[in-house]
């Protein structure tokens, strides 16, 4: 029989306080410490469990915390903000009553510099539309339900505008071919 190994790591691109341990080791000692949480909470665990044990120094999730109130404040208004941008959807209603919804702006990185746009101009835009693209072919985007949501998006986008339809000719392989199934 085959042993298969898991490792836990950081998901790619995840973001943390400055300073905060990236490595494997340490996405391992996370990792352990939450399922410790979970099972101390009957596998119902909330954010506030999950705080209330990165407030102790001791804890390998403490440096992953912003612990500086005003800081804190700050980066919790930037993701108000960030949920805010996620928030606005444009619904479009054909004759027969059919209603497609699509994001009103999407968070694209391009040169390196993460930034929201219409998802409009991000979609006759090559670089910013390229982008869309990879986001949800990411490894975990088709079964996240951000990555679906986006193909959702993108999908009508394609067929409603032959300008768009250029989406369509990047490289099919299975992911892709998943993703266009939930177009």
């Amino acid at each position: 029989m085959t042993m298969t190994e898991i490792k836990a790591k950081f998901r790619d691109g995840a973001r943390f306080q400055k300073g905060a341990p990236r490595s494997m080791e340490a996405a391992a000692k996370v990792y352990e410490r939450l399922r410790e949480i979970e099972e101390e909470c009957d596998h119902r665990k909330q954010a506030e469990d999950v705080l209330a044990d990165a407030k102790d120094k001791a804890s390998p999730l403490h440096p992953y915390f912003e612990w500086n109130k005003s800081k804190a404040a700050f980066q919790h208004n930037l993701e108000q903000a960030r949920h805010l941008e996620r928030s606005i959807v444009l619904v479009t209603i054909t004759s027969d009553g059919t209603q497609q919804q699509q994001p009103a702006f999407v968070n694209v990185t391009v040169e390196n510099e993460s930034f929201y746009t219409g998802f409009e101009y991000a979609m006759n835009d090559a670089d910013m539309r390229a982008n869309l693209i990879e986001q949800a072919r990411a490894d975990d985007g088709i079964e996240s339900e951000h990555g679906r949501r986006l193909f959702r998006s993108v999908g009508p986008q394609v067929r409603a505008r032959p300008t768009l339809r250029r989406i369509r000719e990047v490289e099919v392989d299975e992911p892709a071919r998943r993703i266009a199934a939930l177009a």
